[in-house]
């Protein structure tokens, strides 16, 4: 499974149980090592994601929901409705990107803001050495 674990040491995770130790992390049960703190579990990231960018998932579930209309109207022969909502689908779609590069940039703009304040205090402190 995984050639280049060691078969020494104290730290090792055997092949046997790789699996169970990806299951924790992909749970959030184990502790980054690194930093000590619990990563994140997979609603955790996604509720983040959420908070930072809401009109993303907002964008997907309302086109998941004008497609299936559409899809809806097709297998009932309702062409004239099917049309209404595959169009439909088109505005959603575009909506979802466009929130979807606004969210960026705006991430974008708030990760370039933090760097240059933490440079700004590492000059400061720099200077007062």
């Amino acid at each position: 499974m995984n050639e280049n674990v060691e078969k020494d040491g104290p730290n090792v995770i055997s092949e046997e149980l790789f699996w169970i130790q990806a299951r924790k992390l992909a749970l959030g049960a184990i502790e980054d090592t690194e930093s000590g703190r619990k990563q994140e579990t997979f609603l955790e990231k996604g509720l983040r994601k959420f908070r930072e960018n809401p009109f993303v998932p907002i964008g997907a579930i309302v086109t998941a929901y004008v497609l299936s209309k559409g899809v809806l109207g097709i297998r009932k022969g309702s062409y004239q409705s099917s049309q209404f909502w595959m169009r439909s689908r088109i505005y959603a779609q575009g909506f979802t990107i466009i929130a979807l590069a606004i969210g960026a940039y705006v991430q974008e703009r708030k990760l370039a803001k933090t760097i240059d304040n933490k440079n700004d205090l590492d000059n400061k402190s720099n200077k007062t050495q």
